[in-house]
């Protein structure tokens, strides 16, 4: 393409025009999926007569449902590292991590990197174990709200972990398990 055919399709408006159109298709198919997660969510909490069961359509507030709608007393995570008896801790957990992490730790990160000769080696090891952990966190949330849902069903355990690493999975659970009855004993 020459210069002046891109200086003309810059200056009529075309590009701008396209480039417009593929942003607003992105957002509505990624309004879409997010609403196709949400709506599960949504009908598990009217289900368990849950009057915050609105939060599923606000995310990072969504995940406050997913550890609340499991019936499970407490919340563990690594064995004893991260223990609570009241799930509600797990959610200001994740959302003081999840939040502080974004920042704090790709800051670190980058200042590490700096370091002569072990700066390249020590900055992606913490980026992986902020995700590791996120995953760890992940999975008991999914197998917890699973073993909710679908007690004592052999693959609940591994359909926790396909979802950590494709997320697809817990939405098709999500779909399956919106109109089953909560487990009431799980411990």
């Amino acid at each position: 393409m020459s210069d002046n055919t891109l200086l003309s399709l810059l200056m009529s408006g075309s590009l701008f025009g396209v480039i417009l159109i593929s942003v607003l298709v992105v957002m509505l198919i990624s309004l879409a999926l997010y609403l196709v997660q949400a709506f599960p969510l949504y009908q598990m909490a009217k289900n368990a007569h849950d009057d915050k069961a609105w939060l599923a359509f606000i995310p990072i507030a969504n995940m406050y449902l997913v550890i609340m709608l499991a019936k499970r007393t407490g919340f563990s995570l690594l064995g004893k590292i991260f223990q609570t008896d009241k799930r509600i801790n797990a959610f200001w957990g994740y959302l003081i991590y999840v939040l502080a992490g974004g920042i704090i730790i790709p800051t670190i990160s980058a200042a590490v990197a700096m370091l002569p000769l072990i700066g390249a080696l020590i900055a992606p090891l913490l980026s992986f174990a902020f995700t590791v952990i996120v995953w760890l966190f992940h999975y008991q949330v999914r197998y917890d709200l699973l073993e909710t849902y679908r007690p004592g069903d052999s693959n609940n355990q591994f359909i926790a972990i396909i979802s950590c690493f494709v997320p697809i999975v817990f939405l098709v659970f999500l779909w399956i398990i919106r109109n089953q009855p909560q487990r009431a004993d799980y411990f």
